[in-house]
Order: C-alpha cells, then sequence, then structure tokens
C-alpha cells in the first residue's frame, strides 16, 4: 500500500509544505495476515524539485541526502538506529559506512565515490574511488584505494590500485569510431608489473567487426594469450578461439564452437531460434574437452542436457520437467538416450531425480511429492527392481509467511528423524540466522558479516532474545558506488588469525584479489593496524569476455599460472583447463547452483567462480580448502543482493523500488552516476510477486548477475526483422511524418546492429543508447538523414540526455521490439520526466515528450509492457502504439 502527501523540506528554519502526488510511505504485507503492514515498511521526504531528501526503513535506519544545484547526490549520511546498551555491539560488522560522498567536476563527470565510518568521532575512510576522463568524457583511470585516501588525479596514484584505459578514436572521414582499445589492471604486487589487455575490432578478414565497433579479439599482453571471437555475419557470436604463446608460436589452447571441427560447415550447434543445441569445447586437434547436447520444447524451455566431461561420458547428463508456466519442477540425472528424449535405465549409473513442488508464488512448499508425504524439494533414486523413483533421499520442504520469507525448513534425510530449522528475519526483511548461521547487513541491505548461531535466539520480530554467537566466518565491506571491496575470513585454528581480501574492479567485474595473510590477531577494521606476520601478494587476476558480464576466459594464480575458464549454456563454470589445455578441474551443479560433483586432476586447482559465473564464498572452514566442492555450505555473490543455493532463495528482498542504491553500472570504462529514486511498487515487483524468488524458478534458462531481475540468459538476433521493420515505418508514415520515417528506419538498421554486436546483457553494451557508436558508420548515415534539430543535448542531475529528436517542443524517442521496464529505460525515462519538469526553462523548449512502440501482435507480447506504459505515464510521457503485423 501506498501512502501520499509527502512532507516537502522548504529549506533551514523553514516549515515544511506537503505535496499530494509524492509517495510519503509504504506498506509492505502484514507476514501474518498479508494486508498492509500496521506501521510503515519505508517512508520518504523531498526537496521542492522531487529529488529525494531522506529515507527512513523499517529498522528506522535514516537516510539522507544532499545534492547540489544541479540536482546531483553529493552526501548521503546514515544513522543506523542502533539500541542502546547493545549486549551483541561487539559482534557488528566490522566496516559499515554511514557516509557516502560524491564529488562531480564541471562536466557532471563523477571524479570521487568516498565511503567512510564514524569512529568515537573519526571519519574513517574504508573505500575511496577517484576517476579521470579525457578530453572526449571517456573514463582513463580510477584508483581504488581501501582504507586511505586516493590520489585527486587517479593516474598518479598507486599503481598497486588503479586500473587505466586507453581510447581509440576516428573521426567520420577515416572510420567514424570511439572504442576502448586498451587496459592496464592494478599492479602485480610480487612483481610491479600491471596486466596489459588490447582490444582487437577487425581485421582484413573481419572488417563487419571493424564498421560494427565489435570486440574481435582480447590479447593478454602480460601472459601472451589471445581469445578470439568469432560472428555470423553482423549478428551474434558463434565461437571463441584461445591461443598460448601469441607473440612468438600461436598455439589453440582450446576452442568454443558451434560447428563440427572436421566438417565446419554452417552451426549446426545452434536451432533455427539461435539457441544451443550443441556446444562443444575443442582441443588443438579437434577433439572434445567437454561438450554439452541440448533439447527444447516448443516454449522454448529446455527439456535434457547432454553432459561429456573428462571421464565422464553421459553419465551426469539431465533430463527436465516443467509445470504450464515454465517453471522447473524435476531434474533427472543419469544417462540420456541418443535422441535426448528419456534417461537410460538400463545404464550402469543409477539415476537420480529432484522434484520441486511448487505453490503459485515459486516457494518449495507445494503439498506433494513421494507418497504423497513430502513435500517442497524432494530427492529420489531410481530403483531398478520397480522401475521407478521409489527409493527416498532427502527432502527439503519450505514454509513461508504472508511476505513470502523464510519461515522453516523441515528436513528429512533417508529414515532419520525429521529436523525443523527455524530461520528468523529483521524487519527490513532481511534472513538473520537459519539453522547454522547468523547474518548481519549495511543500511543497503547488503551482507556485512557472518558468525555460527551459537545459542542465539531471537523474538519473532528479529531482535534477539538471548543467547551467544558462534565463530565468525565472514567480514564484507562495500565502496560508495555499492562494490564488495574487502572480505575477511578466519584463517589458523579456532579462527585466531585472519585473512584479508581486498577487491579491485574494471566496472563491476571484479579483476583482482589481493591477499593479506596470516594476519596475527582478530579481524580488525579497515584503516585500522593489521597486526603481525603477514604476508600481501595478488593471488587472483581475472580476465573477462565482451558478452555475458560474468563471462570469465582465465585467471591468473598467484604464481602466474594460466587457468582457462569453461562455461556451458547455462553459464555454469563447468571446468578449468591449465595452460596446455587439459582439465585442471571440473564441476557438476544441480540447477540452482550448488555443487553436486566436482574433481580434480593433478594438483587441486582453487577456484572461486561457480553458478552462472558468480563468485562463491564458502562458510564453516578455514582457508586455504577448495571453495567449490560437492554440497559445500555458502554463498554467491550477485552484486546487489547474496543467494543461497541450498534454499533456491536470496537472502534479503529486492531492492527494485525500495529507494536503495543500487549497483547498476555495466561496461567497461564507464563511471557510474550515484542515484537516489524514490518508490516504486510496479519495479519492486517486476519479476515476481515473491521478493526472495531466484530466477522465476527457471534456474537453467534465466541469469540475475545483479540480485535485481532475472533476464534471458542468451538474446539470438533476427535480422530479418529490420527491413520488415522498415516496412511498418513506411506504412504510418501519415501518423508520424516523411522525415521521421526515414529517421527512424536507419534507427532500426543501428539499433538491429548494435543489439546483434552486443547481445544486450548486463556486462554487455546496452543496445540502441550505444548504437550509433555500435554501428559505425550507421551513426553518421542516421544524422545525415535528419534535418532540424536532431541529437539535442540536455544536462540532467541523472547525467546527460541526448533527445533524437525535437520538433515544436516535442521530444520524440523510438522503441522497436519488446520493451520493459528496465534499469536503462527506467533511467532514461527518469531523466525525460525531469525535463519535462524544468520545461521552459530549458535552452531548448520542451513542452511534452512522446515514445513511440511498434507492436507486432504475432509474438504474443506487446511493444511497450503494462509496467513500463504505468511508469511512462505517472512521469507524464506520452506513449503511442503502433500496431502492425510482421510476417
Amino acid at each position: 500500500m501506498l501512502e501520499y502527501q509527502a512532507e516537502v523540506y522548504a529549506g533551514d528554519g523553514e516549515p515544511p509544505s506537503q505535496h499530494n502526488g509524492w509517495v510519503s510511505a509504504v506498506y509492505l504485507p502484514d507476514e501474518a495476515t498479508g494486508q498492509p503492514s500496521s506501521t510503515p515498511s519505508l517512508t520518504f521526504t523531498y526537496y521542492p524539485d522531487g529529488l529525494v531528501r531522506s529515507r527512513t526503513d523499517a529498522l528506522g535506519r535514516l537516510f539522507t541526502h544532499t545534492y547540489d544545484q544541479f540536482g546531483r547526490r553529493t552526501l548521503t549520511t546514515i544513522d543506523y538506529n542502533w539500541p542502546s546498551n547493545d549486549p551483541y555491539e561487539a559482534y557488528r560488522p566490522l566496516d559499515l559506512a554511514d557516509t557516502l560522498e560524491y564529488e562531480y567536476d564541471d562536466r557532471d563527470r563523477l571524479v570521487r565515490a568516498t565511503a567512510v565510518r564514524d569512529d568515537n568521532g573519526n571519519d574513517v575512510i574504508i573505500a575511496d574511488n577517484t576517476y579521470a576522463y579525457d578530453n572526449l568524457g571517456n573514463l582513463v583511470a580510477e584508483q581504488q584505494s581501501h582504507g586511505d585516501a586516493a590520489n585527486p588525479d587517479p593516474r598518479l596514484g598507486d599503481p598497486q590500485e588503479v586500473v587505466g584505459y586507453l581510447w581509440d578514436y576516428a573521426s567520420h572521414d577515416v572510420g567514424n569510431y570511439l572504442r576502448l582499445a586498451a587496459m592496464a589492471y592494478p599492479a602485480r604486487i610480487q612483481t610491479g608489473v600491471s596486466r596489459s589487455l588490447q582490444f582487437s575490432y577487425g581485421d582484413a578478414t573481419d572488417p563487419a567487426s571493424d564498421a560494427l565497433s565489435r570486440i574481435s579479439a582480447i590479447d593478454d599482453l602480460t601472459a601472451d594469450l589471445r581469445a578470439q571471437f568469432d560472428y555470423a555475419g553482423a549478428g551474434r557470436r558463434t565461437g571463441v578461439h584461445a591461443q598460448r604463446d601469441v607473440s612468438s608460436n600461436p598455439a589453440t589452447v582450446w576452442q568454443h564452437t558451434f560447428t563440427d571441427p572436421n566438417t565446419p560447415v554452417g552451426y549446426p550447434g545452434l536451432d533455427r531460434f539461435g539457441r544451443p543445441t550443441d556446444l562443444r569445447y575443442v582441443d588443438s586437434v579437434g577433439a572434445d574437452i567437454h561438450r554439452y547436447r541440448y533439447a527444447y520444447n516448443a516454449a522454448g524451455d529446455r527439456l535434457a542436457a547432454e553432459v561429456e566431461q573428462a571421464g565422464h561420458s553421459n553419465t551426469r547428463s539431465w533430463l527436465y520437467g516443467y509445470d504450464e508456466l515454465s517453471r522447473l519442477t524435476s531434474a533427472e540425472r543419469g544417462t540420456l538416450l541418443p535422441d535426448l528424449s528419456g534417461l537410460d535405465h538400463t545404464a550402469p549409473t543409477r539415476a537420480e531425480r529432484t522434484s520441486w513442488g511448487l505453490d503459485t508464488l515459486g516457494n518449495w512448499t507445494e503439498p506433494a511429492g513421494y507418497n504423497n508425504l513430502f513435500t517442497g524439494r524432494v530427492q529420489e533414486l531410481y530403483d531398478t527392481s520397480s522401475n521407478d523413483y521409489t527409493l527416498f533421499a532427502e527432502e527439503h520442504a519450505h514454509t513461508t509467511d504472508q511476505r513470502n520469507r523464510l519461515r522453516e525448513i523441515e528436513v528429512t534425510e533417508g529414515n532419520t528423524p525429521v529436523v525443523i530449522e527455524t530461520n528468523a528475519h529483521d524487519a527490513a526483511g532481511n534472513l538473520i540466522a537459519d539453522a547454522d548461521y547468523w547474518y548481519q547487513y549495511d543500511a543497503f541491505n547488503r551482507l556485512a558479516s557472518v558468525h555460527s548461531r551459537g545459542t542465539l535466539m531471537f523474538h519473532a520480530d528479529g531482535n534477539i532474545a538471548g543467547g551467544t554467537p558462534g565463530s565468525w566466518q565472514m567480514h564484507m565491506a562495500y565502496d560508495a558506488i555499492g562494490r564488495l571491496v574487502r572480505i575477511q575470513k578466519p584463517w589458523g585454528p579456532a579462527g585466531s588469525d585472519h585473512r584479508d581480501t581486498l577487491l579491485y574492479y574494471d566496472g563491476v567485474r571484479r579483476i583482482v584479489e589481493v591477499f593479506k595473510d596470516p594476519v596475527v590477531g582478530p579481524a580488525v577494521p579497515i584503516g585500522s593496524a593489521q597486526g603481525s606476520g603477514y604476508v600481501t601478494y595478488t593471488d587472483r587476476e581475472y580476465v573477462w569476455g565482451p558478452d555475458y558480464i560474468d563471462e570469465c576466459l582465465w585467471q591468473i594464480t598467484r604464481p602466474g599460472d594460466v587457468l582457462h575458464v569453461l562455461h556451458d549454456a547455462s553459464k555454469d563454470v563447468v571446468a578449468l583447463l591449465d595452460a596446455t589445455g587439459a582439465v585442471a578441474r571440473q564441476y557438476t551443479f544441480d540447477p540452482y547452483g550448488q555443487v553436486i560433483a566436482d574433481e580434480s586432476f593433478n594438483s587441486p586447482a582453487h577456484n572461486r567462480l561457480g553458478h552462472h559465473g558468480l563468485f562463491f564464498d564458502r562458510l564453516n572452514t578455514n582457508p586455504p580448502v577448495l571453495e567449490l566442492t560437492a554440497n559445500a555450505r555458502g554463498l554467491y555473490h550477485n552484486r546487489n543482493r547474496t543467494y543461497d543455493p541450498r534454499s533456491g532463495r536470496f537472502t534479503s528482498s529486492d531492492p527494485n523500488g525500495t529507494g536503495a542504491n543500487e549497483l547498476r553500472s555495466v561496461q567497461r570504462g564507464r563511471a557510474v552516476h550515484p542515484m537516489s529514486p524514490g518508490s516504486d511498487n510496479i519495479e519492486l515487483y517486476t519479476d515476481g510477486l515473491s521478493t526472495y524468488a531466484y530466477l522465476g524458478a527457471a534456474p537453467g534458462l534465466q541469469v540475475d548477475p545483479f540480485g535485481l531481475s532475472w533476464m534471458d540468459g542468451a538474446s539470438p538476433l533476427d535480422m530479418a526483422l529490420a527491413p520488415k521493420m522498415i516496412g511498418i515505418l513506411k506504412s504510418v508514415e501519415a501518423q508520424i511524418g516523411a522525415v521521421m520515417v526515414q529517421h527512424y528506419a536507419r534507427m532500426v538498421v543501428a539499433a538491429e546492429v548494435a543489439y546483434g554486436v552486443t547481445n544486450p546483457v548486463p556486462g554487455a553494451s546496452l543496445g540502441f543508447p550505444m548504437a550509433a557508436q555500435a554501428a559505425g558508420r550507421f551513426g553518421e548515415s542516421i544524422l545525415e538523414s535528419l534535418g532540424g534539430k536532431t541529437q539535442v543535448y540536455f544536462r540532467t542531475s541523472l547525467g546527460r540526455r541526448f533527445i533524437d529528436r525535437l520538433v515544436g517542443g516535442i521530444a520524440y524517442e523510438v522503441k522497436t521490439g519488446f520493451a520493459d521496464l528496465t534499469p536503462a529505460i527506467r533511467r532514461q525515462a527518469e531523466k525525460d520526466a525531469e525535463l519535462l519538469r524544468l520545461g521552459g526553462s530549458l535552452a531548448e523548449r520542451i513542452e511534452g515528450i512522446v515514445w513511440v512502440f511498434f507492436t507486432n501482435p504475432a509474438t504474443g507480447r506487446q511493444g511497450c509492457s503494462s509496467k513500463l506504459r504505468a511508469f511512462l505515464e505517472r512521469q507524464g510521457i506520452k506513449v503511442i502504439e503502433i500496431v502492425q503485423e510482421v510476417d
């Protein structure tokens, strides 16, 4: 429930006013009744221009925002509302930021972001990031300092903390592009040398990549490695070729391909919808290293996955079942028949089945299962004597409240007595205790510390009723833009010492891990004395591909060894290869990301990348150990939230639409613009009514790298759509004008090309917003065809906004294909709403904004989703949908 009549702050000493159109309070469902809670879950106050001044959550934590004259957030202070005389104060997380500070230059670019905590009246820096740009506005350097102030000019900062970017520019008459040419990692502590990556964009044999500014190769000059990317024309990527010794004698390490290495004609590994049906990793002579064959039904659900790994040929394959909503209801593992239609129960490997009974919101609670006695997730073994799954193994049944918080897990293993695991949640909806662990969070509901539960007991509201916590497992700290920057874990007997892990990023992708271990003594805050006897070294470096955000190509270990990374079609990390291409370690995951089988070959290979390429933090163990092992307890870091594969749920509620800071930056070499959004219940429930559910209960086909909303794991491109859309545009010429038809027709081509080039999922470019750049010379054609005022620049508090066409005070935006309320579109609409508020005060007058959507009824989807339409109309933006059948 939303309550309006929000308080509007008028200034110091001035009485506040009220605004009837702004949300003042949000009442989330009561956990017992499902009706709006009796007390507000969130409250907001505003400045007269509509920017959020303060936000108070259900725990009473107060966020106060300050902005400059351009509407840019410069300061956020946080009052944690700690209880007085708290007997558990000594167990609080070590580095909770209570002040976030932001600075900008005169071109509206973020130049500093600092997270600070108060230590008895003294400000202690948790993380300080500084940014430098070139004359074209490209980020060229970022210093990421932990526990100390960064240099105002990061180019002069500590080389062990600086990420550098080099850009390549060509004017329209000699190439027309602006693209990332190279980047340098923070200097390796052991050698003082920075890892250097070089990006290529086609050559004489691949002119399309040059014209489209599409990455065709990444060279790791430090390791003498190359990853070369193959494409189908201007469309999707069709392969990767990894080579070593590139500078002297190039040799293939592995190749990812959808073709038959013996007869490389066409793409038999892709079906007509662009879905992988035969994903192969082959060595230098074309022999399979790993191979995955897939089958789908008419709804696009993945029905089967035949798995061939080192030493396991079709003994760990999968057969899947779904309900009418395409939610996963069963996963059988064993040996598939040759046509992938079922399992071969005569094979030596005994088949296993996991079934999920789902309620309407996807909770594992439906009353069904083995012998009608069990519910939720049920694991069974195949019995050849009865030719059925009649041997019970394990059951996990979830009990949830009216807010879908997981209250109890009923666990039954074999013939052992039933165990009831009781969970506790705080008022903000965070899981604070399960049967084994006690979790604490920062003000933005991000995981900040983990202890063993010990003897702790909790009241219904999540407050501690008594008891003593067990041993500490992990502390975590974040910078001012939301990135996890430090992890502390126990080291040695009883956790008497600890290991510090400092993390460095390219945008939101972790590229360097620096270890400090063992530090003699207990865990300490950032900036404090580190004890004695520790050694600092670069333990791991990561090189990422240009497509899916968590597509790791290879890792570099502490001694400088290379571990190549293989992913299956679900984006899971299934194998690590050594420098020669031999399998060093391999994994099998269940659909929700729990490791169920793992092997090491020769020597064990440490690895923290697992399900969907996400980082995994193992609990209840002291390093050094292998992190990803069968049935190990741990958590995945989905950036804004933490995911527990054991329960198949996030540990905290969805931050969308709640006014919390969210980590959304997705592009290499592009800085973040911090936002202070208000409340939006539509966005809160954008991916379902359960704010804890994971991937719509379809974990094999979706990904959620940001912990904000799930998306398809792959987005095939149908380039045939472009000429058809141009025909549609011509048919509506009377409605939008001949010049606009010409303009939008070219936009369709550019957007389609950019879409195919970038495959717009987080980690790649975001489709059309960079179409003119990504499509190279197509962008120049767009500008030439317009006449009048095009690409009109406006500055907003949320960043720059380029209006495609401005006619008589009306700004036009066009969308082709299906458009939903994604973070990028939301941000674009918020900029437009600000322009509407400013209206006639702008240098270029804006009296109205129109977004035009083209709808194809044959697809069964609107051009504009209902969520997006409602959001746009609330912002005062007019929506026009042009309906036209596409053959």
